[in-house]
C-alpha cells in the first residue's frame, strides 16, 4: 500500500514543536493521520515511548479505532525496519498507553487519587471501587429525586406554586410540570455555575418593577421575532418575483 502523502499544512502540523497546537479541519480530511504521524515523529526522532503520551478522544469507539491505527502503523514501520529495537519495545506499550475518552481518563485519575480527597481527620469522600452512572441509571435516579422534590413542592404549596401547578396541569396531572423541571435541569448543565445563574435570574424576576418588556428576555424574544419576520418577508418577496 502506498504511503499517504501529507499536504504542506499537515506536514507543518506533524513537525511543529512550538508548544500548543490546534488542528482544525473537516471530517475525513486526515486529522487522525496527522496525529499518528506526529506521535511517531516523537517516537522515532526523540526516542519517546508511546505510553509517555495522553491521547484523549470523545467516544470509546474513537479511542479503540485510534489505538488500532497506531498499532497498525507500528507494525508497518517494524516491517520496514525490523532491526529497530526501540520500535519493537513499543509493541506492549501501545496497549498500555493512555488512549481513552475524557470520562475514562477522569475516572482513572480519581480512582488513583481517592486517598487525597479526604480532609484531615475526615473519612474518604470517595472509595476506589466507585463506578460512573450509565445513562439508564442516571435517568432512574433523576426520576426518583424528582418525585421527592415534587412531593415536597405540593406539601409546601403557596399561592405562586398553586398557580404554576394549575397553569401547567390544567387540573389534570403534573406531567407537564415534571417535563419542565427535567428540561430546565438539562439546560442548566450547559452553564459553568448553574446555581449562580439561577440566583441571578431569580433576582431579576423578584426585582422586576416594570413590564415584561423591560426584562432581558423581552429583547431576546423580540430579536427572534424580527429574524423570523425578516425570513418570511424575504421568502414572500422571492415568491412574488418568481411569479412576475
Amino acid at each position: 500500500m502506498a504511503k499517504l502523502k501529507l499536504t504542506e499544512q499537515q506536514q507543518a502540523a506533524v513537525e511543529n514543536r512550538g508548544g500548543s497546537l490546534l488542528v482544525s479541519a473537516a471530517a475525513g480530511s486526515g486529522k487522525t493521520k496527522v496525529l499518528v504521524e506526529r506521535l511517531f515523529r516523537y517516537v522515532t526522532e526523540d526516542h519517546c515511548h508511546i505510553d509517555d503520551f495522553l491521547i484523549i478522544t470523545y467516544t470509546k469507539a474513537a479511542a479503540a479505532e485510534l489505538r488500532s491505527k497506531i498499532a497498525a502503523e507500528l507494525s508497518k514501520r517494524m516491517a520496514e525496519t525490523p532491526e529497530d529495537r526501540h520500535l519493537r519495545s513499543q509493541l506492549l506499550r501501545v496497549y498500555q498507553a493512555d488512549i481513552k475518552t475524557v470520562d475514562a481518563f477522569c475516572t482513572a485519575l480519581l480512582r488513583e487519587n481517592t486517598h487525597l480527597l479526604a480532609q484531615e481527620g475526615e473519612r474518604y469522600t470517595l472509595t476506589p471501587d466507585f463506578r460512573v452512572l450509565d445513562e439508564n441509571d442516571a435517568k432512574l435516579l433523576r426520576q426518583r429525586v424528582l418525585t421527592r422534590v415534587l412531593e415536597r413542592f405540593y406539601e409546601e404549596l403557596d399561592e405562586g406554586g398553586a398557580l404554576l401547578a394549575d397553569t401547567l396541569g390544567a387540573g389534570r396531572d403534573d406531567s407537564a410540570l415534571e417535563d419542565l423541571v427535567l428540561e430546565t435541569y438539562e439546560k442548566l448543565q450547559s452553564h459553568a455555575d448553574p446555581e449562580h445563574w439561577l440566583a441571578e435570574n431569580r433576582t431579576i424576576w423578584e426585582n422586576r418593577s416594570g413590564d415584561f418588556d423591560e426584562t432581558p428576555y423581552a429583547a431576546e424574544l423580540l430579536a427572534v421575532i424580527r429574524r423570523k419576520g425578516f425570513h418570511h418577508m424575504e421568502a414572500l418577496r422571492r415568491a412574488g418575483q418568481s411569479t412576475v
